[in-house]
């Protein structure tokens, strides 16, 4: 059943976003040919250039608004508002619905994230851009293999992972935070930005106690270079249990409170 929802609720959001994609691509070779092709940009006299220009900085704006206003439409929309009737009377679980809508917002937040970093580089960069690049690159590499012996595959492995859980637990926030915002009956959008803020405050004095009475263990391992895996690991760890906890609100919430009026 899993697998049903996520190939409706791929089918729904793709076609709310994809034309934002196609729009970027568009402004990204219409910019690159516009700007970095001197023939056309002295043609043009660079008027053309500077309004391709700024519909692209929209573009980029409104991709990154857009997928934000998805990822808490969605959710809003279907869980907790009139559709939710529907979406509640389907023999689905409601962790079910919690993983269909968190794996979808994970997937296009990722997606959005490298077509904006794909779409600027192809603007911006020059040959002599990647050149300098790579050299740089093969620099801190060496570098890094001189003074450190972690593999670096494995260092740059545990910080994306480290950066994906975080992503994660992100989403579940906004979840549990509109969950939790379903009980203010004629606010709850405000609400839900109260119940955010909230379990943002809360969450950052917890790490805050934590991260103080760590860094005194952590002054014991100074000077060993295992100490990196040790705190990526910790963080990983409060991270994920931070995420599950906000996974749990939001699955009681909706799961036993449930609140449609």
């Amino acid at each position: 059943m899993l697998g049903k929802l996520l190939k409706y609720e791929f089918k729904a959001t793709t076609r709310t976003i994809l034309p934002a994609y196609l729009l970027i691509a568009f402004f990204t070779v219409a910019g690159r040919i516009a700007t970095k092709n001197p023939t056309i940009n002295s043609l043009l006299n660079g008027s053309i250039a500077g309004v391709l220009m700024f519909f692209y900085v929209l573009a980029i704006i409104m991709i990154v608004a857009l997928t934000f206003f998805m990822i808490l439409q969605r959710f809003y929309t279907n869980l907790l508002r009139d559709e939710g009737y529907l979406t509640h009377t389907l023999p689905v679980s409601v962790d079910h619905h919690i993983w269909t809508k968190t794996i979808t917002a994970f997937v296009w937040t990722v997606i959005s994230t490298i077509v904006v970093t794909v779409s600027l580089f192809g603007l911006l960069a020059e040959a002599e851009d990647i050149r300098i690049l790579i050299t740089g690159m093969q620099e801190v590499i060496w570098a890094y293999n001189e003074i450190c012996t972690i593999p670096l595959p494995l260092l740059i492995a545990e910080l994306v992972i480290l950066a994906l859980i975080s992503l994660l637990s992100a989403l579940l926030n906004l979840y549990a935070a509109m969950g939790i915002g379903q009980f203010f009956n004629r606010h709850k959008i405000l609400g839900s930005v109260l119940a955010y803020m909230g379990l943002s405050f809360i969450f950052s004095i917890v790490f805050g106690v934590f991260a103080a009475v760590a860094g005194v263990w952590f002054d014991n391992l100074a000077g060993r270079e295992y100490i990196i895996h040790v705190v990526l690991g910790i963080l990983s760890a409060g991270v994920v249990a931070q995420g599950v906890l906000y996974y749990f609100i939001t699955r009681y919430c909706l799961g036993k409170r449930l609140n449609l009026e």
